[in-house]
């Protein structure tokens, strides 16, 4: 179990130095930056969603198909899928802002559009990936700890692999659409549902519609 849990947690810890070390390596410190910023900026979505969700680990234990608990799981699973992609629409949202503490002093319009660019997309991404929150939750409270590390494990190492392979021509959006890979630990909520779709059907289309604007709200250059 210990070993499990060590080998989760020191993937999801390479992930998190490792590719900056590749984006530094193959494109600068330029594109480094901008890629720094974003991620900081898209991991806040992931963070929040992992507090609101974090309390559902008192509850797993105590399930039972039929009495109270089901119906509190379910809120947690409902609120982890439309959390994620609510905070990437409202950091999107809130470009300006970060804009003018991250860019405030450059006065170059291409570098402020690539961040602006770069930020939204990992925005949107993790806007995706944090609906892992709930599986993640629930593997640890169940103790299957082997499960949870082996997903974020794969995830990890494809990500990693791919932006050390993508064509240097796609730039810093190729590399960080490699970020795309740890969509891959959805699973675990997959898994954690365990076939009982329809008690978050409404969630699910809540959160395609958001990404859609979301999606929407990027493309639009007068944000």
């Amino acid at each position: 179990r210990s070993l499990s849990v060590f080998i989760g947690g020191i993937s999801s810890s390479l992930f998190c130095s490792l590719d900056k070390l590749i984006v530094g390596l193959r494109l600068g410190s330029s594109s480094l930056s901008i890629y720094s910023i974003a991620s900081l900026i898209a991991s806040q979505i992931n963070l929040f969603v992992s507090l609101l969700v974090q309390p559902s680990v008192h509850v797993f234990p105590r399930f039972r198909s039929g009495n109270s608990a089901d119906d509190r799981l379910m809120r947690y699973a409902n609120l982890s899928i439309v959390m994620g992609p609510a905070l990437a629409v409202l950091s999107i949202a809130l470009w300006p802002l970060a804009s003018y503490v991250f860019w405030g002093n450059t006065h170059n319009h291409y570098a402020i559009l690539d961040a602006r660019q770069a930020v939204l997309l990992m925005c949107l991404i993790y806007g995706v990936y944090s609906c892992n929150c709930y599986g993640y939750y629930w593997s640890l409270s169940r103790g299957d700890y082997l499960k949870s590390s082996r997903i974020i494990l794969t995830a990890g190492l494809t990500a990693l692999i791919l932006m050390a392979v993508v064509p240097l021509r796609y730039g810093i959006f190729g590399i960080i659409f490699c970020n795309a890979a740890y969509i891959l630990t959805c699973l675990l909520t997959v898994y954690a549902l365990n076939g009982r779709f329809a008690a978050v059907k409404r969630s699910i289309y809540v959160s395609l519609f958001l990404l859609i604007a979301g999606t929407f709200l990027a493309s639009q250059r007068s944000l």
